[in-house]
This record gives structure tokens, C-alpha cells and sequence, in this order.
């Protein structure tokens, strides 16, 4: 009986300890079906959760204590200027380059978008 006791606890702990944990650093909220969505249909209601979604990461991932993955405020500030909400959109681009120095190209090209958008 003790013999099978100790192969139980062995095979548990060999169990547990090679189970992948799916831990990240950052907060992603819902954002993966939202952009799904919104790129699969893109209409208002899913442009609307796709943005909502968007928020939701901005506004939680420090309740969560997880950071802002790379990309949100950007992707946040183009749906913002693409809305007509220049200014806002500009802030959160700034929001980005603050946090992820590196996407200052990523940046780039969104705003190059938004200024052709303007500019038509």
C-alpha cells in the first residue's frame, strides 16, 4: 500500500509539474476574437467591439496586474483618428512610443494612414 501511495504522489507531481502553464506578462482581454471578428465581418457593430476591446485592455491590465501589450494604444489611436478624433488618436500614439520605444515605425505608417485618409 505504500509502495502504490508513493506512485500515486510520483506520478501527480510528474503530472503536474510538465502541465504548460499559458501565463503571459500582458493583458489581452477579448482582444483576439474582437479583431477577428472585426477583419472577418467588418461592419459597425464589430468595429464598435473591436474598439470596445481595445478599451477594455487599456483600462484593466493594471487591475490585472499585467502590462498593455504592444500595439493597443496605437491600434486604439488609429480607430480613434479613423473616427475623426485626431487629437486623441495622437495621444495614445504617443501613449505607444512612450511605452514601446521600438514601434516608432509601426507608428509611422498609421499616421502616414491617417494622413492619406485626410488628404482624399
Amino acid at each position: 500500500m505504500k509502495k502504490l501511495s508513493i506512485l500515486i504522489i510520483t506520478v501527480l507531481m510528474f503530472t503536474v509539474g510538465c502541465t504548460p502553464t499559458r501565463t503571459t506578462i500582458f493583458y489581452w482581454g477579448n482582444y483576439s476574437s474582437a479583431l477577428y471578428k472585426y477583419k472577418k465581418t467588418p461592419d459597425e457593430s464589430t468595429r464598435a467591439a473591436y474598439k470596445s476591446a481595445l478599451k477594455e485592455i487599456l483600462d484593466n491590465a493594471k487591475k490585472k496586474f499585467k502590462k498593455i501589450p504592444p500595439g493597443v494604444h496605437a491600434e486604439y489611436g488609429y480607430v480613434l483618428a479613423q473616427e475623426g478624433d485626431i487629437v486623441g488618436g495622437q495621444e495614445y500614439f504617443g501613449k505607444e512610443l512612450q511605452l514601446y520605444p521600438e514601434s516608432k515605425e509601426f507608428v509611422a505608417k498609421l499616421q502616414q494612414e491617417i494622413s492619406r485618409g485626410n488628404q482624399q
